[in-house]
């Protein structure tokens, strides 16, 4: 285990540099990365869209608006729909992101009913699932391999 930089000087060792830490990308920002993706990528006979069911709503009044229209909790963040209209759900999540309860429950009933769920935590992520998923126009090559 390497020691702190300044521990390590104040006891007479070498200091080892550290990695710079890299930034933590967004659930935000990997959504739209992977929904610009889709727009160039996706096979026509494919369709997606997101639920607009994340985010926080200001007012008790518009909760309820929305929850009388039908929006759930736990809901994928992006809904596909392949040739035969087989079903897919993915779900974004930063790196340290945790799954709510919700979320938990609505993955639990993909599961059960044979809809594919998937959640990613990154670009990489959401191509490897695209690629084996068959959506996309182009072949992708992941960490070398194809």
């Amino acid at each position: 285990m390497t020691m702190p930089p300044l521990l390590a000087i104040a006891a007479g060792r070498r200091a080892r540099p550290r990695k710079a830490p890299q930034p933590m990308q967004s659930e935000l920002s990997l959504h739209i990365d992977v929904v610009n993706l889709l727009r160039r990528f996706s096979r026509p006979d494919w369709l997606w869209f997101h639920p607009a069911n994340g985010e926080k709503r200001n007012g008790a009044r518009a909760g309820a608006k929305l929850r009388a229209m039908g929006v759930r909790p736990g809901v994928a963040d992006l809904i596909l729909v392949g040739p035969g209209g087989r079903l897919r759900c993915l779900e974004f999540k930063r790196r340290d992101g945790r799954l709510s309860d919700e979320q938990r429950e609505f993955a639990a009933w993909c599961a059960a009913h044979d809809v594919p769920h998937a959640i990613v935590r990154s670009i990489g992520e959401a191509l490897a699932t695209f690629e084996q998923w068959g959506c996309l126009r182009i072949k992708v090559k992941i960490g070398g391999a194809r």
